[in-house]
């Protein structure tokens, strides 16, 4: 460590490093981690991003500075993709460098999207502890190669531990404080309030399935209410699709209250990325999972079928008919008993002390906190127990 690490660096904020990128997957860890990370010492942070156009219309929800490093997807480009990426890397690392140098960085924590690769690269040139998020099961590509850079890699299943070896800690996935870890009964409501998620960018697929089971939805002998958060392009259609079959829907193209969207729902159908299963989980709500059949290495239906095997929800697989969707939408909504069981299996599964256990590994990085021993790893697919539950040891999001 360098010497602007030692007593100088204990004597100011902590200057934290955020990087994150791509999608509100990547970015609401980031943030969940940030506020842990202030709850226990003051603190400074830079978030580094790209300038994608996706990326930029999550900013409004950012409250910290912002800087961008142009770099481009790895994974799923021709050879002449690769190669142009690769002839970018060297630029990337070094703007990467210069925003982490101007701005004292004294630890970067990578979350997941592009920008990671460079950044975490940039952080290892210039002696700066880095910390690796890995919310999936099966480890992506991000944090394989960035894995012999890390001081530490944390992930949110005891299975991922053999993957990435001697440097994984189990802490969960961080969530944030604003959403609702505690629901109150809704035994009283007169009709199921359906939310309907499809990521930060919407989802086309899922968008599509819907659209084909509404007409079915209207059919049913089941009372819902409807929050659909579309994604632009299918914002329009999708709105007079609920509105025709006379099913009330407040259809959005972005969600940015999303605790207040959690503290409404029944039920939730949607896409499995890793933190939306984590934040369903949190909040102890039953679900209804659509995994994204290209996402990398399958790795949303490894989060789905986590959840769908202690009986928190239901796996229903992407195709162009929505009678599956339909038929599980009808089934749990109409059942009270049935959604408190998953709802309770989810909330059981949850990790509600992830955020402070990264805020806590982050800070043990530094000298500043507990020691990374404080977060164990398992050598089995058995789950660190937390305070909040010490009993509860199984599928863990």
């Amino acid at each position: 460590m360098s010497s602007r690490h030692h007593s100088s660096a204990a004597a100011r904020p902590l200057r934290v490093a955020l990087a994150a990128g791509g999608t509100g997957g990547h970015l609401m860890p980031a943030l969940a981690t940030a506020e842990a990370l202030e709850a226990k010492t003051p603190c400074e942070f830079l978030v580094i991003g790209s300038p994608r156009t996706n990326e930029r219309q999550l900013r409004g929800i950012v409250p910290y500075p912002v800087v961008e490093v142009s770099v481009q997807p790895l994974m799923g480009r021709g050879l002449l993709g690769k190669l142009r990426t690769a002839a970018q890397l060297p630029s990337a690392v070094l703007r990467a460098r210069r925003h982490l140098q101007s701005f004292g960085a004294d630890i970067v924590i990578a979350t997941g999207g592009y920008v990671c690769g460079p950044t975490g690269l940039a952080s290892w040139l210039s002696g700066i502890p880095l910390l690796v998020l890995e919310q999936n099961a099966m480890p992506g590509l991000t944090t394989r190669m960035l894995r012999p850079l890390a001081r530490a890699v944390a992930v949110s299943f005891a299975e991922t531990v053999a993957r990435l070896g001697a440097k994984a800690v189990v802490t969960g996935n961080p969530i944030r404080a604003a959403l609702p870890a505690e629901r109150a009964s809704l035994r009283a409501r007169k009709a199921t309030h359906l939310l309907i998620l499809g990521g930060s960018q919407g989802a086309r697929g899922l968008n599509s399935m819907l659209e084909l089971a509404i007409p079915q939805l209207a059919e049913a002998d089941v009372a819902l209410t409807v929050t659909h958060q579309t994604g632009k392009c299918d914002l329009e259609h999708l709105r007079e699709a609920w509105s025709k079959y006379g099913i009330p829907a407040t259809v959005a193209p972005f969600i940015n209250s999303m605790g207040e969207a959690y503290a409404r729902a029944d039920l939730v159908c949607s896409r499995a990325g890793a933190t939306t299963c984590a934040e369903i989980a949190y909040c102890g709500l039953p679900s209804i999972l659509v995994p994204f059949p290209a996402a990398a290495g399958q790795h949303q239906h490894d989060n789905a079928r986590a959840l769908e095997r202690v009986g928190a929800a239901v796996l229903v697989e992407e195709e162009m008919n929505g009678t599956p969707l339909a038929a599980a939408i009808i089934e749990i909504a109409g059942d009270l008993d049935k959604r408190d069981r998953m709802g309770k299996a989810a909330a059981d599964a949850g990790r509600p002390g992830a955020a402070a256990a990264v805020a806590d590994l982050a800070l043990s990085l530094v000298g500043r906190g507990v020691d990374a021993a404080a977060a164990p790893t398992t050598p089995n697919d058995t789950a660190v127990p937390t305070q909040n539950d010490p009993a509860r040891a199984s599928e863990v999001i």
